[in-house]
């Protein structure tokens, strides 16, 4: 059975899932990709709608 706790706690430490090593190795080591990813998954908790998200995320981009 895979581990889940990860999953688990991911609403209480967003870079719970990240910080998986056998997936991910050290990319929550990256500072520049772990605070983008923790922003997202902060906004992915507070606002479900993920159209709205992808849509804040291409305005950055241009």
């Amino acid at each position: 059975m895979p581990d889940r706790s990860a999953a688990k706690i991911k609403s209480t430490e967003p870079l719970a899932f990240l910080k998986l090593d056998s997936v991910f190795s050290d990319l929550a080591e990256d500072a520049r990709f772990a605070e983008t990813y923790e922003r997202l998954v902060k906004q992915l908790y507070s606002n479900p709608d993920v159209s709205t998200l992808v849509r804040q995320v291409m305005d950055e981009n241009r």
